[in-house]
């Protein structure tokens, strides 16, 4: 709701503490009608600051009143109006900035002064408005108290009381298997009382799943057993006099405690504790979202031999009540089961529920709608676009981009969004939304003209107000001569867009002033129109994966850019004016020079631009060619986060290694030789950060690098190891590292030569996730000692052709969920028939050999 309302405070308070504007704006200030501009800007970011105020307390309580609804809506519309013209106000400032108006002794009547002339008046209108949206609220205050209270009252009428919709077992669709779990965690032996958790996200069926399981269960539990709904805003008192009286009309009996006194938490535990009087009990708490609800409740029923609680939760640390082989984390449903599922409810008049036959390809292209195949988003990405529109900011010590990493951890432990791939730190590598929440998120943002997403490609036809668009499609000019304006268009997203037209870009570009990100990941475009640089509030530009040859020189008038993605393009040098970008952040370049992957240089970087340093800002570079000027320059750059160098030679890893020891900050690191036969010393590579913890090296090693401090001191730290190309000549690298790398999460060995029998030791790497053996040509075996890799996860073993004989203990590895046993000996697939693996290795999701 208030999104807009911080986007365009935000705004205000970035043009108050640029300096240039703030030069620019004074010297206008001798102007009689621009003397009270930055005033009046000043009073309206107060404004709108107290406004937003107003409506987070209101919550979302009052959103069904139409005039309070009503009332929010022109309060979005204001701050959009204010967003508009506070970044025209910021982009005449710096164009007169750009164009010597600072050194100037006149400058009446120009053109800059009309402009802001007009801004003035702009101001002074929204002013006006703002008084007249203040004395709105009159009219529904007496009627409508905007409290807290309200949104409690409305969750009270469904807490404690209401069941789900009842549904037959017939009527429901895929529950099978979940509801064989549930009622086995139920019906056990177990004499200790139990905490079972079932979440996800909204919509999936918690709560239907286990009022079922719960109706089939209860005789077990004989006038001992309540189901209680306890929501979003509860009241830990009402919640326990509920489960009383609940527990009282199962029993037929009095109340141990009398309604009519005036109840408390200790009062209602004990009575609670007396109705039971020791008995195993079911207790059912519905839409649990804190867990404080139910440690504010459990005494009342904790301890009692052979209880179990159930709860239904979208929030990841109350479902973490429960232990982890009590968890039930509920998924969406496939297709098959999708389209009985539509069936069931479309023709629930027609025999069997069935579809009719003319109805058939309707139905399935409704479902494929319904359940589209979703996006996986990394979470570099989402922290950087958020961090570029604006919608967080720094807080105390936190960089926005740690506040923004914050917020993505809200919305998953909210189920708003759910995880794909997890990384080396256990952080979130990439996640997805499932499609109901994209279709609410969409219709969100189109009510409230947030923005909009569409697979057509027609862009004449879009909504000129349109402030963010996104598309799968990209777009076409089959009209050349067509002109398209979108004076309000903030974000342009086209992923994986199969056509992407340049003249229609630009024409974008022409039209839309205040451009702030543009994401073209994967998509067809070959070029970038050079009127990019008129683009002053660009502060994001992704071209991952495209066909892009070049950068136009006009990208270095871009001075609030804050993130700049060219991997895997085409660019081969970065103009040199970009180090006027002081304001980047994240600056990602390298180019594929053999797509197949198998030359040692089949990715590389670029020639770090002349005094790079100026980038005070940046925290990601990836990837430049090694030089010993940039070890000079980077000595500068203190905040750099991660660091990619290719092109290291013997003669010049010395000095950069030092320079990167010094790093404070430093938590990822990749190193490349000049080619697979150049030897690096990494004796001078000591780094005093203790965050450093990913480190990929590709190329030679001197004699003795395992005994260097990264591995010897700093090894403890690493959880992510990755070495390319490394000749270690007969040692057994497995046992080499697992006495020096104990929290390592990730060990990938690729084209490393070694002995001819690897040993994973008993014990060793109790802590790896996933390990990955690539075109090792001397291996011929593998051992897995009991207790060794206890935790793994995926073992991926590609391309070692000398494998003849099925990893020993392999079978034995209980948590392993993915296995590829790919282009090995030519006699290795007899043996892994002979010794019947598949039957012993049907524990494991996802086997491949």
């Amino acid at each position: 709701m208030a999104e807009a309302i911080l986007l365009a405070v935000s705004k205000i308070g970035a043009v108050i503490l640029n300096q240039a504007v703030t030069d620019v704006v004074q010297k206008l200030s001798k102007i009689e009608a621009l003397k009270e501009l930055p005033t009046k800007v000043k009073r309206i970011n107060v404004e709108l600051t107290t406004m937003n105020n107003i409506i987070l307390d209101l919550g979302t309580a009052h959103l069904s009143n139409n005039v309070i609804k009503g009332w929010i809506g022109n309060v979005r519309d204001l701050a959009y109006r204010v967003e508009d013209v506070i970044d025209k106000y910021s982009y005449e400032a710096l164009k007169l900035k750009d164009e010597g108006f600072l050194q100037r002794y006149i400058f009446g009547g120009s053109r800059h002064i009309k402009v802001f002339s007009k801004i003035a008046e702009e101001i002074e209108d929204i002013e006006k408005d703002i008084m007249q949206i203040k004395e709105l609220p009159k009219y529904w205050r007496d009627t409508v108290q905007p409290t807290n209270n309200d949104h409690a009252k409305i969750d009270k009428t469904r807490s404690g009381s209401c069941f789900p919709g009842l549904f037959s077992d017939e009527d429901l669709v895929g529950i099978d298997e979940n509801r064989s779990k549930l009622t086995e965690w139920l019906s056990t032996d177990d004499k200790e009382s139990s905490v079972i958790t079932v979440s996800g996200m909204g919509g999936l069926g918690k709560t239907t799943l286990v009022k079922n399981v719960y109706d089939r269960e209860k005789v077990n539990f004989p006038d001992t057993h309540a189901w209680i709904v306890v929501s979003q805003a509860y009241d830990v008192v009402d919640l326990l006099g509920s489960l009383l009286t609940k527990l009282r009309l199962t029993q037929g009996t009095q109340s141990p405690l009398s309604m009519d006194a005036k109840a408390n938490v200790y009062d209602l535990t004990e009575a609670i504790r007396k109705t039971l009087q020791d008995r195993k009990c079911l207790i059912v708490l519905d839409d649990v979202w804190d867990k404080d609800a139910y440690t504010q409740m459990c005494n009342a029923f904790q301890g009692l031999q052979g209880s179990r609680v159930m709860i239904t939760t979208r929030k990841e640390d109350v479902a973490a009540l429960a232990s982890p082989r009590r968890r039930l984390v509920l998924q969406p449903l496939g297709s098959a089961e999708s389209f009985k599922l539509f069936c069931s409810r479309a023709f629930h008049n027609s025999p069997n529920c069935e579809c009719l036959p003319e109805l058939v390809t309707v139905a399935v292209d409704v479902v494929k709608n319904l359940f589209p195949e979703d996006y996986a988003m990394s979470r570099e990405s989402l922290v950087r676009l958020w961090v570029a529109e604006g919608f967080v900011m720094r807080k105390g010590n936190n960089t926005p981009e740690e506040v923004a990493e914050g917020n993505l951890m809200e919305l998953i432990g909210r189920n708003m969004l759910e995880v794909v791939e997890w990384d080396e730190l256990f952080r979130v590598s990439k996640c997805k939304m499932h499609d109901i929440v994209r279709d609410l998120a969409l219709a969100v943002a189109k009510e409230e003209r947030f923005g909009s997403a569409s697979d057509s490609g027609e862009m004449v036809r879009m909504d000129k107000e349109v402030r963010r668009f996104s598309t799968s499609s990209g777009w076409t000019d089959s009209n050349t001569d067509a002109r398209v304006e979108f004076p309000r268009l903030r974000t342009i997203m086209s992923l994986a867009a199969s056509s992407s037209s340049t003249n229609m870009l630009s024409s974008v570009f022409s039209g839309s002033n205040y451009l702030t990100v543009l994401e073209l990941q994967d998509s067809a475009i070959v070029e970038v129109p050079a009127s990019i640089g008129n683009l002053f509030n660009l502060r994001y530009i992704g071209l991952r994966r495209t066909n892009v040859q070049s950068l136009p020189d006009t990208i270095e008038k871009l001075l609030n850019l804050e993130t700049l993605d060219i991997k895997q393009t085409r660019v081969e040098k970065i103009p040199p004016g970009i180090v006027k970008i002081e304001k980047l952040r994240h600056l990602l370049a390298d180019r594929f020079a053999d797509e197949k992957q198998t030359e040692f240089r089949y990715f590389v970087g670029v020639e770090a631009p002349h005094m790079i340093s100026n980038f005070q800002e940046l925290q990601t570079l990836e990837t430049v060619h090694a030089s010993k000027d940039l070890s000079l320059e980077l000595k500068k750059m203190r905040k750099l986060q991660t660091v990619w160098v290719d092109n290291i030679n013997a003669s010049n890893c010395d000095d950069l290694f030092k320079t990167l020891s010094d790093m404070p900050l430093l938590s990822s690191l990749l190193l490349s030789a000049y080619d697979e036969n150049e030897k690096l010393s990494f004796l001078s590579l000591v780094p005093i950060s203790k965050k450093l913890h990913r480190l990929i090296v590709r190329g030679g090693w001197a004699d003795g690098t395992l005994k260097c401090p990264i591995f010897q001191g700093h090894g403890r730290n690493l959880k992510y190891l990755a070495l390319s190309w490394c000749n270690l000549g007969k040692e057994d690298p497995l046992q080499l590292l697992a006495s020096h790398l104990p929290a390592l999460t990730y060990l990938s060995l690729n084209r490393v030569s070694s002995a001819a029998i690897l040993v994973l030791s008993a014990g060793s790497f109790s802590k790896l996730k996933t390990l990955v053996l690539k075109c090792m040509p001397n291996v011929k075996q593998l051992d897995i000692e009991e207790g060794a890799i206890p935790h793994i996860d995926g073992i991926y073993i590609v391309s070692l052709v000398e494998l003849n004989m099925v990893p020993r203990g392999i079978e034995s590895l209980g948590t392993l969920k993915k296995l590829w046993m790919l282009g090995l000996h030519k006699d290795f697939k007899a043996q892994w028939n002979l010794n019947q693996m598949h039957n012993k290795m049907k524990h494991v999701p996802e086997l491949r050999s």
